[in-house]
């Protein structure tokens, strides 16, 4: 039996972060392989209305080689007057995409 030959192209990618802080209910556009959200407030926030984070927590979609997240997310916060709302979103990009 002869054996298949499989040619596989392995390609380096230059990647990037980009760092956006959101404070408000907001609507976040994502282009990217992988992105990280991280509650650094002291309210609640709330991502698509699935995801509770409370202070100090992260969540987090990673993505493969090659793979890029085309997406928006709902954020908001449940504040109760006296705390601070503040969401750090960390966007792993493709700087060279052909």
């Amino acid at each position: 039996m002869e054996a298949e030959q499989i040619d596989l192209k392995v390609g380096i990618y230059r990647m990037g972060l980009d760092y956006q802080v959101y404070r408000t209910t907001s609507q976040i556009p994502s282009e990217c392989n992988s992105i990280l959200f991280r509650n650094q407030g002291t309210s609640i926030a709330v991502i698509d209305n699935m995801v509770t984070l409370q202070p100090g927590q992260t969540f987090d979609i990673q993505g493969n080689a090659g793979e890029l997240l085309i997406r928006s997310f709902q954020v908001y916060f449940t504040n109760t007057g006296a705390q601070t709302n503040e969401l750090l979103v960390a966007f792993k990009v493709f700087l060279d995409l052909k």
